[in-house]
């Protein structure tokens, strides 16, 4: 049983993505087109994890942000793939070290995206990963303050997210 746990368990998969939504500049619709495809929890975690960056306060002192933003492009770009050929709809390589760390190749044009479909979309694929608005809101408040290795210091949990606000304070 545990040899079928550990390798059996497919990734989830949306085959029915409804998008009404998504309507290129020319009129045609992105409905149907595409699927949605889990992640493995190491990836989920390290998305997370990218999703946090470094800004400077009034006074210069380093601090972590969490950034919504960044987390909803990046799930975009791992998550969403074209629905007849399986293929990825996005370039995925996304270094996770060294210099380029967390920026992925189509991460401007994802963001660059009308905010309105940005925001569907974001929203149903988080929803899909199980990083709604709850989960979301849960890790910001639980998210630490990443080191120079990598590892974590629970000492300084970042309670900002990238509007500055302390998510502590919302519902």
């Amino acid at each position: 049983m545990r040899e079928l746990f550990l390798t059996g368990l497919k990734p989830k998969v949306l085959e029915e993505f409804q998008t009404p939504y998504l309507v290129t500049q020319s009129g045609q619709t992105l409905d149907g087109e595409l699927k949605l495809v889990g992640l493995p929890a190491n990836e989920a975690f390290n998305l997370k994890q990218m999703s946090i960056i470094k800004k400077l306060d009034m006074e210069g002192n380093e601090t972590y942000v969490y950034d919504d933003a960044r987390l909803s492009a990046l799930a975009i770009i791992k998550c969403l793939y074209h629905r007849a050929s399986g293929e990825p709809l996005l370039d995925q390589l996304i270094p996770t070290q060294g210099p380029m760390a967390g920026n992925a190749a189509d991460l401007p044009a994802v963001l660059g995206i009308d905010f309105a479909q940005f925001q569907q979309l974001s929203e149903d694929v988080l929803k899909f990963l199980g990083m709604g608005k709850s989960a979301v809101a849960d890790a910001k408040k639980n998210s630490q303050t990443p080191q120079q290795d990598g590892s974590s210091d629970s000492t300084s949990n970042s309670q900002q997210d990238s509007a500055g606000s302390d998510p502590s304070t919302t519902s």
